[in-house]
């Protein structure tokens, strides 16, 4: 409602902006440890993230005053440090088991072969409803967000924020869960 939440706002949203490929990088990097059976991994270069994310916290919030800019700069530092970390640990290569055979995952640079595309179709089509899934539920997610700040200020955006967060704690829990599970059957 006031123009100090909008411009506020915007500026967070410019700045944690620049965090997105690196939340797909590190999403993308767990995935392919997980799936080697390598979850420590991405829990110390994590910790560490999080570690630096709250020793940039109380420097740019608290002893310089950048405020809330200050908190999205920091979480934007952590995301690209963890997430270069990961590739780092992936480019070294990653021990794993196959089909009763161990070998190791270089994973490098991609190259887009000629016939690529239609090998990859497959793949799309497959992964069709989950990526529609996701799209959705990041619109409704923006979509609230944008009322909560919008429609009733910066109580209902505040209000409209822990209740997200107690959100993607129950969600992180059942991933987490998940992941340990597929593991386990895997094995």
């Amino acid at each position: 409602k006031s123009a100090g939440t909008l411009a506020v706002s915007s500026m967070l949203v410019r700045a944690r902006s620049l965090a997105a490929p690196a939340v797909l990088l590190v999403s993308a990097s767990v995935g392919v440890l997980r799936g080697c059976q390598d979850t420590r991994t991405p829990l110390y270069v994590l910790a560490a993230a999080t570690t630096l994310n709250a020793v940039l916290d109380i420097t740019l919030v608290f002893g310089l005053g950048w405020g809330a800019l200050g908190a999205a700069i920091a979480t934007t530092v952590a995301e690209w440090v963890s997430a270069v970390a990961l590739l780092v640990v992936l480019r070294q290569g990653v021990a794993t088991n196959v089909s009763g055979a161990c070998c190791t995952l270089r994973v490098g640079p991609a190259r887009v072969a000629a016939g690529s595309i239609a090998e990859a179709l497959p793949l799309l089509r497959a992964s069709a409803a989950i990526f529609g899934r996701t799209l959705l539920l990041q619109g409704v997610l923006t979509a609230s967000a944008a009322l909560a700040a919008f429609g009733g200020g910066a109580v209902a955006a505040a209000a409209h924020q822990v209740a997200m967060q107690l959100w993607m704690l129950g969600a992180f829990i059942a991933d987490s869960l998940a992941a340990a599970a597929q593991t386990l059957i895997a094995a």
